[in-house]
């Protein structure tokens, strides 16, 4: 389902392109539109059935909070303006990148989703197949913090200086396993930092601070690249037609701007709130210890 609507048209379009010209644009692609609803269905019908068997012990309204915010994001990214135009101008998909891998995959995994069907579902299956799962030597391997922080790097690299971007700019299909890789591999990495499920790998605060900031550096790097590169990467956005908008070169530096310091700030907000965990972390661990020595 698409709509578009000229808000404003000036100048001779005839001309280089402006940026006087804004549209509005609707995308609803019935794949992500399906997972999205069946996600939502799932995830509420699992808290209302932890509700149901533990009035004293519910759900919290955090976590499902966290969920749904998560999967807004993921809708604004994919069925959204962002998702109408990410073929269009360069920035835009830049955004739907960030919305999905730095916004939409933190909060899903803050949701706890996997913790929630473990407490929803029947003894057999938690016992035969959720709780084996998640004890598993793939899934061990698979979300090492080293293994998680090689693998999403793996495909922004490769996605964005191989012809794999290219490909995805023609390629409707490819172009969602581009969505899925990022959502996938963002969700493994977000997993020891910010997830409340079940982890093979408990970090302590130190580690996840140093694991955040090393992924900086990589983010900003690309950032760079893509802001002071003198050539138009992909000619896809150079052949395009538009009669609207900022040239080539200039949507693919502002790209660039926007991986390197919007990117790089979201990291960095992201640091700063496990810092101040650990600091809250570590003044309960010193009342306990002196609440303790009082009563001893």
């Amino acid at each position: 389902m698409q709509d578009s609507i000229f808000l404003a048209h000036v100048g001779d379009t005839t001309q280089e392109p402006t940026w006087d010209i804004l549209i509005v644009g609707w995308e609803l692609p019935a794949i992500p539109l399906i997972v999205v609803f069946v996600a939502l269905g799932l995830y509420l019908r699992g808290v209302r059935i932890v509700n149901e068997r533990h009035p004293r012990h519910p759900w919290p309204i955090k976590r499902r909070n966290s969920f749904l915010a998560g999967l807004f994001v993921f809708f604004l990214a994919v069925g959204s303006p962002v998702a109408f135009y990410d073929t269009t101008l360069f920035w835009v998909h830049m955004v739907q990148h960030l919305l999905l891998m730095l916004v939409a995959a933190p909060l899903l995994m803050a949701g706890g989703a996997y913790t929630l069907a473990i407490r929803a579902s029947r003894p057999p299956l938690r016992r035969k197949v959720l709780l084996p799962l998640i004890r598993s030597r793939f899934v061990t391997v698979i979300t090492f913090p080293f293994v998680t922080f090689l693998l999403m790097n793996a495909v922004l690299y490769a996605t964005h200086f191989t012809s794999i971007f290219e490909l995805a700019l023609e390629n409707v299909y490819i172009h969602e396993i581009e969505h899925v890789a990022y959502m996938v591999t963002a969700c493994f990495f977000w997993w020891s930092v910010v997830g409340v499920d079940p982890s093979p790998h408990k970090l302590s605060y130190p580690t996840k601070m140093g694991y955040l900031c090393m992924e900086m550096p990589f983010m900003i790097f690309l950032g760079l690249a893509i802001m002071t590169t003198d050539n138009v990467l992909y000619q896809h956005y150079a052949t395009v037609f538009r009669d609207w908008g900022p040239t080539p070169l200039s949507d693919q530096r502002l790209a660039g701007f926007i991986m390197w310091v919007p990117g790089g700030l979201i990291m960095l907000g992201v640091t700063l709130s496990v810092f101040s965990q650990w600091i809250q972390a570590e003044e309960r661990r010193a009342l306990f210890e002196e609440s303790r020595k009082s009563t001893g």
